[in-house]
């Protein structure tokens, strides 16, 4: 075997060497320890950002979902509170309405204000020309005949469908109306009353069970509930309205179907002559 010495190296030299060679390692796993760490670190980084972005993805698609929503809402509400204001009579026939009045009363944008303006004509509630404007329409004579009949023809089928036939849970249902109907007349209270009997009618229809009826009464009482809350305000009419419910209510439980059907026209046929009358379309 030869000798450190007998191959021209000696034991300095080595030992530089090998220090030489620790020292690269030690930078080499130094280096490779700090690009591990920054790949580790940009993988994080690179996973918090897919997250975040995931969620502002989400929340923006939720606010886009939800936008039309807030947008048919906002029509809706602006569709029922003007047409309240309407059968209610605070605004009278004949009022002019401006969609910036509105607006600013609703405590919302125009835009809801139209598209409820616009469904409002088509229903009949108001008329809408370059030259006038909006306002609030007034039924004709012949409209009011109209749904009178109308209805006369659909409920007097009705009661005569339905009398004797009715279920625990319904008659209970016209018990609690009568009795609110009631109380809301002894109080005066016109709109509440025009409500009850708005509900009432609309039992009647449902206990017979055809939805297309139900939907037509509806949609025609909707129109109707300004002349209706008229008659409600004819003298002494409102304990009598009552009554007359009391008694077709009677005669449709106790299975008379012919009296249910007279009690109900002549119901009915009070309020078309009074609306009819000289008094009222003058």
């Amino acid at each position: 075997m030869h000798s450190v010495e007998a191959v021209g190296l000696s034991l300095p030299t080595l030992s530089a060497k090998r220090h030489r060679r620790e020292v690269q390692r030690v930078r080499a796993t130094k280096t490779a320890t700090l690009v591990a760490n920054w790949l580790r670190s940009q993988l994080y980084f690179t996973v918090r950002l897919s997250k975040v972005f995931k969620r502002w993805i989400s929340t923006m698609s939720g606010s886009v979902a939800r936008a039309p929503a807030v947008r048919s809402l906002l029509k809706e509400k602006a569709y029922t509170e003007i047409k309240e204001r309407i059968q209610d009579a605070t605004f009278a026939a004949g009022t002019f309405l401006s969609e910036r009045q509105l607006a600013t009363l609703l405590g919302m944008s125009k835009t809801p204000i139209k598209a409820a303006l616009e469904r409002l004509e088509q229903e009949g509630f108001v008329a809408v020309s370059p030259q006038q404007g909006i306002v609030v329409r007034e039924l004709t004579l012949k409209e009011v005949v109209d749904q009178f009949e109308l209805r006369k023809a659909l409920e007097s089928y009705v009661v005569n469908s339905i009398a004797g036939k009715l279920d625990a849970s319904q008659l209970s249902g016209f018990d609690r109306n009568l009795r609110r109907q009631n109380t809301a007349a002894n109080k005066g209270a016109v709109s509440k009353l025009v409500e009850l009997d708005a509900e009432f009618h609309l039992l009647l229809c449902e206990a017979f069970g055809n939805d297309a009826i139900v939907d037509c009464l509806m949609q025609h009482r909707s129109k109707m509930h300004r002349v209706i809350f008229q008659v409600a305000q004819a003298p002494g009419r409102l304990p009598d309205s009552v009554e007359e419910h009391e008694r077709i209510f009677a005669a449709i439980r106790n299975g008379e179907a012919a009296e249910a059907v007279r009690l109900l026209t002549q119901h009915l046929e009070f309020g078309k002559q009074y609306l009819m009358s000289p008094k009222y379309t003058h």
